[in-house]
């Protein structure tokens, strides 16, 4: 796992929030993206993003994944819900070259 950064100002429900996120995205790369072959996992924390607002991405390199019809499955479900009760966003992205998920979330000044 690789990691890269600074550490962005926001309220310390915003960072256990995030920390769920986190925790969810690379346990779900772990169970699911690697299939026993082993895997990377990169994680980066940004700030000054936009005006006032930073962002979480986790991505691994493992083989992707098809959605289910909808929002997609719990997981998935329960990281936007976290998103969004700190006021921000998340986008997913799935491919053959691994998945990566980015949470952008405003920031204190």
């Amino acid at each position: 796992m690789s990691t890269r950064g600074g550490y962005p100002s926001c309220r310390s429900i915003a960072r256990w929030r995030l920390g769920l996120i986190f925790d969810e995205a690379a346990v779900n790369s772990i169970k699911h993206a690697f299939k026993g072959d082993g895997g990377r996992i990169s994680v980066q924390l940004q700030s000054a993003i936009g005006y006032g607002e930073g962002r979480l991405r986790i991505a691994d390199n493992g083989g992707g994944f098809a959605a289910p019809r909808g929002e997609g499955g719990s997981g998935l479900k329960f990281m936007t819900s976290l998103a969004r009760q700190i006021g921000g966003t998340l986008e997913k992205q799935s491919s053959g070259d691994g998945t990566t998920i980015s949470v952008s979330f405003p920031v204190l000044a």
